[in-house]
């Protein structure tokens, strides 16, 4: 990445950004800075902590895809493979959770074992919490946290708390949503049925993103 692949919409977001944070008051950011360290390697070295603050903050495109993978480095005598900050890729990296569950879907015993349900639902949630305890962002549109409800109005349940995977075995095991039986994991449930209800997350799955 270069200065031209910038665009005058991203100096104008960092320039609101200044303002909306205080640091650009009438006489400038530039100012601001040097009248608080004083001028030279203080004020060089503010500059990159707002600026840093910034990027931590508000994520620009182009930084997402400078992390997206490694950028050698082609000045100085030795080149680096990667010149990208460990801390900037941890920051920008994202996931889809419709790609992970497209996977899973094509390789589901690697994934997650026996075909049930709840193993599906343990695995996307230990998932999303590891994605999200580094900060990544997950790019799934529509947001999947809107399944629950999705699925429950598309079978008529009375409500959605008992979740997308109790309502998907429920209607696998023919009971009637609009009487409020839900599937219990103890009851017993053939080997089929789980694998059909796995199966039938997946097409709803593809159903609700699409829809």
């Amino acid at each position: 990445m270069n200065q031209g692949d910038l665009s005058p919409e991203d100096d104008q977001a960092f320039f609101k950004w200044l303002m909306n944070n205080g640091y650009f008051p009438c006489n400038g950011w530039d100012r601001f800075i040097v009248d608080k360290t004083g001028d030279g390697e203080p004020a060089y070295l503010k500059f990159f902590e707002i600026l840093n603050k910034y990027l931590f903050e508000r994520r620009p495109s182009w930084l997402v895809t400078f992390n997206m993978e490694p950028q050698p480095s082609p000045l100085g005598e030795r080149k680096l493979k990667d010149i990208r900050n460990v801390v900037h890729i941890e920051a920008t990296m994202q996931y889809n959770l419709y790609e992970l569950i497209e996977k899973i879907s094509v390789r589901t015993g690697m994934y997650i074992g026996e075909p049930k349900l709840e193993n599906v639902m343990s695995f996307l949630a230990g998932y999303r919490f590891a994605m999200d305890s580094i900060g990544a962002i997950d790019t799934s549109e529509p947001s999947f946290g809107g399944f629950h409800n999705w699925v429950a109005a598309k079978y008529g349940f009375y409500e959605s708390t008992s979740g997308w995977a109790n309502m998907i075995l429920t209607v696998e095991l023919s009971l009637n949503p609009t009487g409020k039986k839900e599937a219990d994991w103890a009851q017993k449930v053939t080997e089929m049925q789980h694998r059909n209800s796995v199966e039938t997350f997946f097409k709803l799955v593809s159903e609700f993103k699409n829809a």
